[in-house]
């Protein structure tokens, strides 16, 4: 009973962490590539105030950051959606990802210049279409490598969802630190080995996909 309990606990943790890993990357790409854009064309009178605030998580450590999460879930209705979930844990860490991944996306927008925009709405293309099939193709190695990123910080964040879990939503790097704390450092060595196999994989792919892009082998 132990053993089947103990692996229905790693299961569900290992899903959970796939799951908001998975949100995170790739639900931060769409929305910070937006926000970047947003900061680079400066047409919106919220772009300095937005960029404040895209920097504010790189000054607040991790635990300080979820404790201000967790405040804004239980005094608001947002509670009952995201307080305790994986939706709620991919949230807080898609914050902590939003100074890297907006500057990333900047220096790509600041690369490429105005003159394929401006080329396409002579065309009579629309904002929605220059952006999905201009913009972001040619941005796609920078949305790679930063959603690689966004994935691996996911799986090995413990600070900012310490507060946030609860045991439906537990993730893997979480129950690494309750077995450590418990005094089980076998199964927390051997979970930390899987979270690092599970980044090298996906490294692994990302690396294989982004050769094949550019046409090399």
């Amino acid at each position: 009973m132990a053993r089947r309990s103990q692996g229905s606990i790693f299961f569900l943790a290992l899903k959970n962490s796939l799951l908001i890993a998975t949100i995170t990357a790739g639900v931060g790409v769409a929305l910070y590539s937006i926000v970047a854009y947003v900061l680079v064309s400066r047409r919106a009178v919220v772009a300095p105030v937005l960029e404040a605030l895209c920097w504010l998580p790189h000054i607040l450590p991790g635990i300080l950051l979820g404790l201000g999460i967790l405040w804004l879930f239980l005094a608001t209705p947002l509670r009952f959606v995201f307080y305790g979930t994986t939706w709620g844990i991919a949230l807080a860490l898609m914050v902590s990802d939003s100074p890297v991944t907006t500057q990333a996306f900047r220096a790509g927008y600041l690369q490429l210049g105005a003159d394929l925009e401006e080329a396409a709405r002579v065309a009579g293309a629309s904002w929605g279409y220059t952006y999905r099939r201009i913009l972001l193709p040619l941005l796609a190695p920078i949305a790679g490598a930063i959603g690689l990123m966004n994935f691996g910080g996911a799986l090995t964040s413990i600070s900012t969802p310490v507060l946030l879990y609860s045991h439906q939503s537990r993730p893997l790097a979480i129950l690494m630190l309750e077995y450590s704390v418990t005094g089980e450092l076998e199964r927390g060595a051997v979970l930390g080995l899987l979270i690092t196999a599970i980044i090298c994989v996906m490294m692994l792919i990302g690396r294989r996909l982004g050769l094949q892009l550019s046409g090399q082998q």
